[in-house]
C-alpha cells in the first residue's frame, strides 16, 4: 500500500488536514525511527472520525467543536521495553506535550475524559499490554492536566496495522491521544 504523509492539526475548534508533498518513501531516510511517525489511512480515518464526532456543522457548513478538545498522534512507545528506552520515550512524550502546553493547560485540574487508540504491527499487537502504554501516557499528561484523579473516564483501543511494508512499521505505529470534557465520551463512540 502506498503511503502519503499528512499533518492533522486541531486548534481553537478547527480541524486542518495537510497532505505532505514529498514522494514515497522519503521518510525512511529522513525521519527518526524511534520518535517520528507518519499517518497511514487507517489512523487518519480514525482521527478524522473523532474530529467529526466531537464537532458539529454550523450554518455556513464549517465544523465547530462541541467540546474543549486536545488530540495528538505520537509513536506509541519505545521499540524496547528496557528501562532506558522507557525513560527516553517518557521524555519524548513530555517534550512533545510541552510544545502544546497551552492547549493542554486549559484542562489543568478539571475533570477530563482521556481516549487512547494504539496502532501496532502484528507482533507487537499480540504481545504488548495496554496498561504499559497507558502508564507512560498518563504520567506524561499529569504535569499538564494535573493529578490523574481528575480523569473521570479512560477508554483505550488497540488496533492491528496490516498490509503495509515491514520496513515502514516503525513510522506507522502510532498512538492517538484525546483529552476532552467528560461529556464528550458518548459522542466519541457514535
Amino acid at each position: 500500500m502506498e503511503l502519503q504523509g499528512t499533518t492533522i492539526e486541531i486548534r481553537n475548534g478547527s480541524i486542518t488536514f495537510s497532505p505532505e508533498d514529498k514522494t514515497y518513501p522519503w521518510w525512511r531516510s529522513r525521519l527518526d525511527r524511534e520518535t517520528d511517525g507518519i499517518l497511514c489511512p487507517q489512523i487518519m480515518q480514525r482521527m478524522y472520525q473523532i474530529g467529526i464526532n466531537l464537532s458539529r456543522e454550523d450554518e455556513n457548513g464549517n465544523r465547530i467543536s462541541k467540546y474543549d478538545i486536545f488530540m495528538v498522534n505520537l509513536p506509541p512507545n519505545p521499540k524496547s521495553s528496557q528501562g532506558n528506552m522507557k525513560v527516553r520515550y517518557q521524555n519524548h512524550l513530555i517534550q512533545y506535550l510541552q510544545k502544546n502546553e497551552n492547549d493542554l493547560l486549559r484542562f489543568k485540574n478539571k475533570p477530563v475524559f482521556v481516549y487512547v487508540a494504539i496502532y501496532l504491527r502484528e507482533e507487537r499487537f499480540n504481545t504488548y499490554d495496554l496498561d504499559n502504554f497507558l502508564k507512560a501516557i498518563l504520567d506524561a499528561l499529569k504535569q499538564f492536566i494535573g493529578d490523574d484523579s481528575k480523569i473521570t473516564s479512560i477508554s483505550t483501543d488497540k488496533y492491528k496495522l496490516e498490509n503495509y511494508p515491514k520496513e515502514d512499521m516503525d513510522f506507522l505505529e502510532q498512538v492517538i491521544i484525546v483529552v476532552t470534557d467528560p461529556g464528550a465520551r458518548s459522542d466519541l463512540f457514535k
